[in-house]
């Protein structure tokens, strides 16, 4: 393995591989809605690929990835002080999911508990919402 400061990443070569890597993926500051849904897009694939996996070689920039949302979503996107289920309930209309589209959260009866408030959601739901909606988990675990 090469050493970040060996002089062949530098120069032209190094210019050159950071404009291919960037050209569809902006790995910097997210300034626009337009690259917020780019990276989004992006984060959500790579994660499919990365799939849990410590070792993939793509867990880095999943990790970048998820941080450059997170710092736009903070600024951007105030998230009111409500309920995991009331938050979750938003979220499936925002994105016009229904209750069978979590399927991947427990059954469509464990699901419609948990929007009715009959069902508290318990940290393996909250961490699967928050891979799946790119939110902190604990946003999820509010009563």
């Amino acid at each position: 393995m090469r050493s970040i400061a060996s002089p062949v990443l530098f120069g032209n070569d190094f210019v050159s591989a950071w404009s291919r890597l960037t050209r569809d993926i902006p790995l910097s500051r997210i300034r626009s809605r337009k690259q917020y849904d780019l990276v989004v897009h992006a984060l959500e694939y790579i994660s499919d690929l990365v799939n849990d996996d410590p070792r993939h070689p793509l867990v880095g920039l999943l990790e970048t990835l998820e941080v450059l949302v997170e710092d736009y979503d903070r600024e951007h996107h105030q998230i009111p002080m409500v309920s995991g289920a009331e938050l979750l309930r938003n979220l499936m209309i925002e994105q016009g999911l229904k209750q069978v589209d979590l399927a991947d959260i427990g059954s469509q009866g464990v699901v419609s508990e948990i929007l009715s408030g009959k069902r508290r959601i318990n940290k393996r739901h909250a961490g699967l919402l928050a891979k799946r909606f790119s939110l902190p988990a604990e946003l999820f675990t509010r009563a």
